[in-house]
């Protein structure tokens, strides 16, 4: 099958199994009113290096990188429509001014990640912490999960995110999307090459220079859903929990002074 085939095949398949309206559409759009709760982090453990997930459960994340950006909101709308979750690797130095589109991400159940401050190779511990400020100014959340830029690893850059409690993670499927290859060949790459536990790399920045991998998307999502695989954050898919803000003490009680003396 070629590649326009593929394409319209897939494209068919997305229109099918948009979700209508299933539980957690239902429970999100019933708590619209109710500002979220959004996490302020993640614990986690294991090595320091990963670049998949376990092979044994039907489960994929996809990692987007480079942003914040316009294109971050066109990414969530589709992420929503297809009841799935994604990773947001975002630069330090894009942060500034988009706090809403930031925190929209983790109110959407998404995670936010580092990518470093300026997108530079072999990143510094300063550019580490420093991304790591902007993200928690913006947000609260303190990122837990670093993608180097260009997925370029050495020990010495292991080990300085792990000083910063960040792991590095890098990918197992890559479609070149930031290439530009056409939307059919995107399409055609991930679904042919992710399986159980795969990290997938793709991009929402910068601004104006995604329109393949938004058209993509919807097409990725729905055949590989058909095919029993949930969309779930690089954090779930490598058993890093969400840490969320302790509510604060409710009213203290009166205590009676009836029967006192007694």
């Amino acid at each position: 099958m070629n590649g326009r085939a593929i394409l319209i095949a897939l494209a068919s398949l997305s229109l099918a199994a948009i979700p209508a309206g299933g539980t957690a559409l239902a429970h999100r759009a019933a708590s619209a009113d109710a500002a979220p709760t959004l996490p302020i982090g993640c614990g986690h453990g294991g090595p320091a290096f990963r670049r998949h997930g376990s092979r044994g459960r039907k489960r994929i994340a996809i990692g987007f990188d480079d942003g914040p950006s316009d294109e971050t909101l066109k990414v969530l709308r589709v992420l929503r429509q297809y009841d799935s979750h994604a990773t947001f690797f975002e630069i330090g130095q894009e942060t500034a001014g988009r706090a809403a589109i930031m925190k929209k991400v983790l109110a959407q159940g998404n995670e936010i990640g580092n990518h470093s401050l300026h997108h530079e190779s072999n990143p510094s511990s300063a550019s580490l912490h420093e991304t790591n400020r902007l993200i928690r100014q913006a947000t609260g959340f303190r990122p837990c999960d670093f993608r180097p830029p260009d997925g370029a690893v050495n020990p010495g850059l292991i080990n300085r995110a792990q000083e910063a409690h960040l792991v590095t993670v890098d990918w197992d499927v890559d479609p070149r999307d930031w290439a530009d290859p056409g939307v059919s060949s995107i399409v055609s790459n991930v679904v042919t090459h992710a399986h159980n536990g795969s990290i997938v790399v793709m991009h929402d920045g910068p601004s104006g220079a995604r329109a393949e991998t938004i058209a993509a998307l919807p097409a990725i999502l729905a055949h590989l859903r058909q095919r029993g695989y949930q969309f779930v954050t690089v954090a779930d898919l490598l058993g890093h929990k969400f840490i969320y803000p302790q509510p604060p003490p409710g009213p203290v009680a009166p205590v009676s002074s009836s029967g006192r003396g007694r």
